[in-house]
């Protein structure tokens, strides 16, 4: 599964996960909570943070939400997993983070703008890449 984006292996106790989670309908995410703290748990790679040659190093909104930091610019060099722009949705930050090492090319929202469901919000080239 992916939770809060990252992949890992878990193991579910069917009551335990009755109890503590919430499945979003409209995003197709379920958030479980944990001492107070909502993760998001998923069984598709979210968007914008695929790995490897499948991804176009585009990072696009995972939902409509309100952008509340970015700490890449372009021409910064990243590593694979290190966030690129955070957007806060259903009262949760959602980090977007490069797919792979690189180079961010562009970035494409600024800090308090709204943005729309599936809008390229980054986009990072592959180490390399001319």
């Amino acid at each position: 599964l992916f939770v809060d984006g990252e992949r890992r292996e878990i193991e579910i106790d069917d009551d335990v996960y009755a109890r503590h989670t919430h499945f979003e309908p409209v995003t197709g995410v379920t958030v479980y909570f944990e001492d107070g703290a909502p993760h998001q748990v998923s069984a598709l790679s979210p968007r914008g943070s695929a790995s490897g040659p499948a991804s176009d190093g585009a990072l696009r909104a995972p939902m409509p939400g309100k952008i509340v930091a970015v700490p890449a610019k372009p021409g910064d060099i990243v590593t694979k997993g290190q966030p690129i722009i955070v957007l806060e949705a259903m009262k949760m930050e959602h980090a977007l983070v490069a797919p792979f090492d690189g180079v961010v090319e562009t970035i494409g929202a600024a800090v308090g703008e709204q943005v729309v469901d599936g809008a390229v919000l980054a986009t990072v080239k592959p180490e390399g890449t001319e």
